[in-house]
């Protein structure tokens, strides 16, 4: 209000707030705060609302990208893809400078703005799950997660976000962006499953 300024606020579920997820998110919170780059959206504020973890920051401007590809009929021109890509990595060059891997990109995750700018946004956690009657993660992007991060949520630890996933990830995203489809008919492809497109 002081700084008459539209943010973004994200606000943590109360089922989670105490759990180890609660550290998790501070850890990435920290780590993200001293990223400051055109390809990143800003951390402002990391706090507690209701004793609940409370993150304040950049409203990004624009569509996500899957809302973006859809203006243009599913098809983006080859500069425009290639824009796209390019800034996504500059976004992540900034992230892994700090230290601080995304760990969960995918489309919805990337933002764009009417300049042009594109901006990766999103704090990506993974949450408990169950598979198989076991105790697993649910990766914050699975379609977009590499096989090894894949490997270690189905067995319930926890995978650390690594600069490797990241460009697993980034290339996932430029495979789909550039055919208009997802290399893995699998949403969560361990490294046995997985097979090159």
């Amino acid at each position: 209000r002081v700084f008459d300024r539209a943010v973004l606020v994200t606000v943590m579920r109360a089922e989670h707030a105490s759990s180890p997820i609660r550290e998790r998110v501070l850890e990435r919170a920290k780590a993200r705060s001293r990223v400051i780059n055109q390809n990143v959206a800003s951390l402002y504020y990391f706090g507690e609302w209701n004793a609940r973890p409370t993150i304040v920051s950049e409203l990004v401007a624009g569509d996500d990208l899957p809302a973006f590809v859809a203006q243009h009929k599913g098809r983006l021109p080859l500069d425009i893809a290639f824009d796209i890509i390019e800034q996504t990595l500059r976004g992540l060059e900034a992230l892994h400078a700090q230290g601080a891997p995304h760990g969960g990109l995918r489309p919805s995750s990337v933002r764009i703005t009417p300049q042009m700018r594109v901006v990766v946004t999103e704090l990506a956690v993974e949450l408990p799950a169950e598979v198989n009657g076991q105790g697993a993660l649910m990766l914050a992007a699975p379609w977009y997660a590499a096989p090894e991060l894949v490997d270690r949520a189905a067995h319930g630890e926890l995978p650390e976000p690594t600069i490797a996933g990241d460009i697993f990830a980034v290339g996932v995203l430029a495979y789909s962006l550039l055919t208009g489809f997802l290399p893995t008919a699998l949403a969560l492809a361990t490294s046995k499953q997985y097979r090159p497109p």
